[in-house]
C-alpha cells in the first residue's frame, strides 16, 4: 500500500470511526472514563465542600500551598490540577475502555454481533496487558509535559522557548500515531503487552499514515479548548473564573468522545492495513 492509498485509508477510517462512535455500545464502554474525568473537575471545583474538604483540602494544600484553596486562585490552577489527575485516568482507565470498544468495533466492521457483557468479559482479563502496552505513549506524553513545565527555570533562547510547546506537541502526536495499533494487537490478536510493543516498528511501516491522519484530525477539536485553558489568567482577571471550570468540563466530554472515535478509527485501520495483510501472507 503506497502513501497515497494510506492517506485515503486514513480519511476513510476517520469518517467511519466518527460515524460509528455514536453507537451506544462502544460509547458506554467509555462511560467509566467520562465519569472519572467529570468527577475530577467537579471535586476540584467543590473541594471546599464539607463532604470532601476533609480529604481534598490537605492534598491540595500539600501539592500547591494554601493559596490554591482561595477564590479565585483555585480556578487559575484548575487545568493543571485536572491534567495531573487525567494522567492517571489515561494510564489505567483509558486502555481498558479503548480495549472494550475495540472488540465491539471489530465485530461491527466484520458484520458480527458482540454483546457488551461478552466484550467486557473478554477484555477485562487483558486489562494489565493493555495498560502496559499503552504505557510507552503515556510516558512520553508525561515526560514532554514535565519538560515544558521545567522550561521556565532553564536558560534557553527566546526562539527555543517559543517553539518548544509546538515541538513537544508534534512529538506527542507522532508517538501516539506510532503506538496507534497496540490496543488492537492486544485485544484482536491476543498478544502480550511486550509482543504488542515489539510489533510497533512493523506497524509504522504499514500503517503510520492512516494513524497520523486520524491522530492529527482528532486533535484539532481540542486546540481551541487548550487555547482557552492557556488564557485562564485573562479569564480570571476579567471576573469570569467559573468559565475555566466550564472549559475543563467541556474538555473532559470532548476528549472522551474523541477517544471513542479514535478507538473506532484505529480498529478499522488495523483491519484494513494490518490484519488483512497478515491473512493474505
Amino acid at each position: 500500500m503506497n502513501a497515497l492509498e494510506q492517506l485515503a485509508m486514513g480519511g476513510q477510517c476517520l469518517a467511519e470511526g466518527w460515524r460509528e462512535a455514536w453507537r451506544k455500545e462502544p460509547g458506554l464502554a467509555w462511560l467509566p472514563v467520562l465519569v472519572a474525568r467529570v468527577g475530577v473537575v467537579a471535586l476540584l471545583v467543590w473541594c471546599a465542600h464539607p463532604w470532601v474538604s476533609w480529604l481534598l483540602a490537605p492534598l491540595l494544600r500539600a501539592a500547591e500551598g494554601d493559596a490554591v484553596l482561595r477564590y479565585p486562585e483555585l480556578f487559575r490552577r484548575l487545568p493543571p490540577l485536572a491534567a495531573r489527575a487525567d494522567a492517571v485516568v489515561a494510564v489505567f482507565l483509558v486502555p481498558l475502555s479503548a480495549g472494550v470498544a475495540t472488540a465491539m468495533f471489530a465485530a461491527i466492521f466484520r458484520g458480527q454481533r458482540l454483546s457488551p457483557g461478552r466484550a467486557w468479559s473478554e477484555v477485562l482479563p487483558r486489562w494489565p496487558a493493555l495498560v502496559i502496552a499503552n504505557l510507552p505513549a503515556r510516558l512520553v506524553a508525561i515526560g514532554l509535559h514535565l519538560a515544558l513545565a521545567a522550561l521556565p527555570g532553564i536558560r534557553v533562547s527566546g526562539l527555543t522557548r517559543a517553539l518548544a510547546p509546538w515541538a513537544a506537541g508534534l512529538a506527542e502526536l507522532f508517538v501516539q500515531a506510532a503506538c496507534f495499533y497496540v490496543t488492537s494487537l492486544v485485544v484482536l490478536e491476543r498478544r502480550s503487552a511486550w509482543s504488542a510493543i515489539a510489533a510497533i516498528p512493523g506497524t509504522i511501516g504499514r500503517g503510520l499514515v492512516p494513524a497520523l491522519v486520524v491522530t492529527v484530525a482528532l486533535w484539532l477539536p481540542l486546540a481551541p479548548l487548550q487555547w482557552l485553558e492557556g488564557a485562564r489568567e485573562v479569564i480570571v482577571a476579567r471576573g469570569l473564573p467559573e468559565l475555566v471550570a466550564v472549559v475543563a468540563l467541556v474538555r473532559a466530554v470532548v476528549t472522551t468522545a474523541l477517544g471513542v472515535a479514535t478507538a473506532g478509527a484505529a480498529t478499522l485501520a488495523y483491519l484494513g492495513a494490518l490484519a488483512e495483510r497478515e491473512e493474505r501472507s
